[in-house]
Formats: C-alpha cells, structure tokens, sequence
C-alpha cells in the first residue's frame, strides 16, 4: 500500500484550481496521512473500521462544501478509495481465518489418523509374508485379519519372551483370545501395522454371544470363589510326588534286577504309569503356560520333561497349543489326530481317507499300535527341529536356549535309560524294561486323548475354498469334544481331568485340578444356549464308542 496519496492526473490537469478545492485537497491529503501512520499500530480488525470512519467523515465535510464540481469529485474519488480499503481489509481478514480454521482442521485430522485404534492400511501381507516376520528383533502377528509388529514389546510380555516368539510370524487369533481377556486387545493398536489378506489355515467367525457368555460366567466363578486359576498346592505336591516316584522307580528297576528280576518287571511297569501320570499333569499344563503366573516355571518344568520324557516341550508345544486346540479335528490340519491321504494313514478315522482292505480290523490292531506313539514322537522330534515342521504346523527357529534344552534332554534321556543301565545290565534287557514301561505310558496317554476326540457322536468340521470354518471358535470345541465320567475322582486323577476336555478346550490356560467346577458352569450355559453337551457317564462307555467308531470307519459303513 502506498505511503501517501496523489490526486489523479486526469483531475489535475482537466479541472481548475481553485481555493475551495485547494482547501479541500490540503485537508483530504492531511487526513490521509495521519490515518495511514495510526494504521500501522493497529491491527487489521482496527484499520477496517477506522477506514470506515474517516471515509464517513469525509463524507460528511465534503457535503458541507459549496457546490464545485471539482471539489464533490475529489472527495467521491476520496470515499471510494477509502471505502475499497476497508473492503479489501475485511476480506483478508476473512480469507485469513479461514485459511487458519482449515489449516487447524487439516492438522486436527492428521493427529486423529496418526492416533486412531484403526488407521488406513498402509501395507498388505500375505500369510507367506507374514511367516517370515517370526524372529525376536522382527516379530510380527496377525489377530482377526489385521497384523502387528510386536517387536518391541517382546522383552515387555508379561507371558515371557517365548510363548510370544510362539505366535510371530502366524495368525495367533485363537491363542489370544482364548489365553487372554477380551480388553487386553487394546493393548495391540499401538503396534498395528496393516492387514492380513489371505490365510494359511482355517480361520472362524467372531465371537458369539455364547462365547462372549461362558467366559464372562468362568471368570466370575473363579472372582466369586476367590481362586487363582493357575495355581493349587494340592495340585504341585502332587506334580513332585509323580516326578520322585517316576525317577525312582525307573533306578529300582535297574537295581532290583541282580536281586529279583521279576521287582524289576514290577517296577518298570510302575515307572510306566508314573510317567503317563507325570505327562498329563505337569508336562501338559505346562505346556499350556498353566502352572503358576511365571515364565520362568514353565522354561524350568519343560527342561525337566525334556529330561524325563525324551520328548521336546517345544515341539509339542507347536504341535498341541497350536495345532490341535485352534484347529480341533479338522481333516489334515489337527496334528494330534492328524491323516494322511497319499501315502495312506495306519488308520482311518475320516471318511475323506480312500477306503482300503487293512482297514477292515484297524479297531482290533490300533489298540496295540497305540503303545509306540511315543517311540514315534521322539524319532519325530528331530524331524520336526530339522525341518522346522511338525506335520500341518509350521515351527519358529529354536534360540540358543531352547536348542540348548532340546539337546541336552536327548542326551539326559538316552544317558540315563539306555547307556548308563547297560554298565549294570545286559543292553537287550535294558531295551526291554524300557519298552515295557514307555508301552504302558503312552498307551494310556493315547486312549486317554483318543476317547475325547475319535468318536462316533463328534464333529469333524470342514473349512470352505477360501479356508473359512463359519462357525465360532467356541462353539466348535464344544461340538468336537466329548467329556466322559466328570463326576468320577478316580478319572479326574487318572485321566489328568483330561475327562473334563470340552473344559480343557475352552480355557487351555487353567490349572487341570479347577477343571471340574469349571465343566459345571460351562454344561449349564451349554443348556442355557441349547447347545449339545458330549457327556458319556463312563470311561468305559466311551472305549466302547471309540472302538465302535473305528470299526465302521475301517469297515466303510460310514
């Protein structure tokens, strides 16, 4: 804008000067000189109505004036420019707010992007991609289609820093929200880094109101009775009790055998059956991050089943946790009942399987090839650590102290049960205590297992082309579990409430001594949602269903 004004040449050299206009001129150019230096110490709101003001004031000298013609154009020309001004002025500041508002709006939306619980997807990952996110300092996991970099919140994991290297590089919803709370989820926003687009195994429905209602009424059934459900002295008495029986009966059979050979028999078959005890308490709550609140714990009680077992917790682990409790019973995915099509399985339990001749009497010789399943399972255990693979479930490279622990329970196992016996025994005679005690373990383990799931009255669900089960999670467990004889003491023990296994499957991560109150809530609210509860009053009712399954799978008449 310009300092000072001048009269228009066309005025000045067209019109006559005269005192009348002089006066005016003087007077107009005064004023304008003085407006323009207050101008500069005010602010735009101050300059526009003092604009107007002294256009209005010279309005009103300029109609005082006499009548010249030069004098009345001079100061239109004056109240123009004047009133320009003060138009000009109001419109910047106008245009100035708003530009301001729209900068502070665009800034407020930015924030709430950066802050939202779901930002835009910025990256998509296919389960190949996603896979190969699975190690400690790039850690990634998928929850409901949507992926996390939890990289940086391993070390912070009130879980431990393995059990969530567990779930890197794969879908974990399941796992999450059958060992966590619903509202822990918010925990995972913060780290949210896109969306998962394609799926390696079966994936289910959200959460139903049934899921939502059996695990409200759970929780508050251990709130209202005061119980840690990871915790029962009772319960770790008895895991050690197991642990110093299953040790020293195993040392007796080899001491008591220049004795009597027949104690040694005796004993052996006692470390036997200790050692299927010892499996289903403590190894297998174990696994399932059950005993006690402390990570450590469960690194120490694995270490020792390594030891005593011969049998890696890890590879279980990936095995049982992973596979079998997210994807029960579905055909070539659960690798605790897994089959195989091409080359054909030793059985056949699902009717997908090509019916052959040697299944005709498979309820008859499975009972027998049951006793091996452990020999198998630790030839399978070198397999699996070799070919990061167990079966239908893809396993995380060890770290250095999970190998540590894999290979020095090999080497604790076969020292103290096949090299250190042979200094006081004949090696053929130890192979044979060994048998004798590891047939009778695994035996009973694998009925144990087989009663709940291989039967003629559950479901064996089939995903869809896009590898979708439309059907909830919980719901599902329910419907392909089946419970046997709950009410029983004996088989609470002796099956390691394994009995109680629609319980087991639905809350994986409680103590097994809490399973029988537990199955009474969950049987009621299954009532409640006319939801069919699988319940035989017997153990030996549910052999019978088992075997009778097996005979009209292996005979065709399914």
């Amino acid at each position: 804008m310009e300092a000072s004004w001048t009269r228009p040449a066309r005025l000045q050299t067209c019109t006559p000067e005269s005192s009348a206009s002089r006066k005016v001129a003087g007077t107009t150019s005064r004023l304008r000189t003085s407006r323009l230096a207050n101008h500069r110490h005010r602010s735009p709101f101050m300059a526009s109505s003092a604009s107007c003001s002294s256009a209005a004031r010279r309005a009103r000298t300029s109609s005082a004036l006499p009548p010249s013609p030069p004098a009345a154009a001079a100061a239109i020309v004056v109240y123009l420019r004047d009133t320009r001004h003060a138009y000009e002025t109001l419109r910047m500041r106008t245009f100035g707010r708003c530009c301001l508002l729209g900068c502070m709006q665009e800034a407020r939306s930015q924030m709430s992007a950066t802050h939202s619980p779901n930002p835009p997807a910025t990256t998509k990952f296919t389960w190949e991609d996603l896979s190969k996110l699975n190690r400690p300092h790039n850690a990634h996991v998928a929850v409901r289609g949507k992926v996390y970099d939890v990289s940086s919140f391993i070390e912070k994991h009130p879980g431990g820093v393995d059990q969530l290297l567990l779930g890197a590089g794969r879908d974990v919803t399941i796992l999450f929200e059958s060992y966590h709370n619903f509202n822990v989820s918010k925990v995972l926003e913060k780290y949210y880094v896109g969306e998962l687009i394609s799926n390696e195994l079966p994936v289910y429905r959200e959460p139903n109101e049934f899921s939502r209602t059996v695990r409200d009424r759970v929780h508050r059934y251990f709130k209202e009775h005061n119980i840690d459900p990871k915790m029962c002295y009772g319960m770790f008495l008895r895991c050690l009790v197991l642990l110093l029986m299953t040790n020293t009966l195993w040392a007796l059979t080899i001491c008591c055998y220049q004795m009597w050979v027949w104690l040694s028999v005796f004993c052996a078959c006692g470390w036997g059956v200790c050692s299927s005890l010892l499996i289903m308490s403590a190894s297998h709550d174990t696994s399932h991050f059950a005993v006690t609140h402390k990570p450590w714990v469960w690194k120490l009680l694995g270490a020792i089943n390594d030891c005593t077992t011969g049998m890696s917790m890890y590879v279980w682990t990936h095995q049982h946790v992973v596979g079998h409790h997210v994807h029960t019973n579905v055909d070539q995915v659960d690798p605790d009942v897994f089959t195989t099509h091409e080359p054909p399985d030793v059985r056949r339990i699902h009717k997908s399987q090509k019916l052959l001749s040697r299944y005709y009497y498979q309820h008859i010789y499975l009972v027998f090839l049951y006793c091996f399943v452990g020999m198998k399972k630790r030839i399978q255990d070198f397999i699996a650590v070799y070919q990061l693979k167990n079966l239908s479930i893809r396993m995380n490279p060890l770290t250095h102290s999970q190998m540590t622990i894999f290979i020095v329970g090999k080497f604790v196992y076969i020292t103290c049960h096949l090299l250190l016996p042979s200094l006081y025994m004949p090696l053929p005679l130890v192979v044979t205590f060994v048998l004798l005690g590891d047939f009778i373990a695994w035996y009973w383990l694998v009925i144990i297992t087989q009663l709940t799931h291989v039967s003629a009255d559950v479901i064996w669900p089939e995903p869809d082309k896009n590898n979708y089960i439309d059907m909830d999670w919980a719901e599902l467990q329910v419907a392909t579990s089946q419970d046997y004889a709950t009410d029983s003491h004996f088989w609470n023990f002796a099956s390691g409430a394994l009995n109680n296994q629609i319980a087991h499957h639905l809350f994986p991560g409680v103590l097994q001594c809490h399973y029988p109150g537990v199955t009474r809530v969950v049987r009621e609210t299954c009532r409640e949602f006319n939801i069919e509860f699988r319940h035989t009053p017997s153990a030996w009712e549910a052999m019978k269903k088992h075997v009778y399954f097996l005979k009209r799978l292996g005979q065709g008449t399914d």
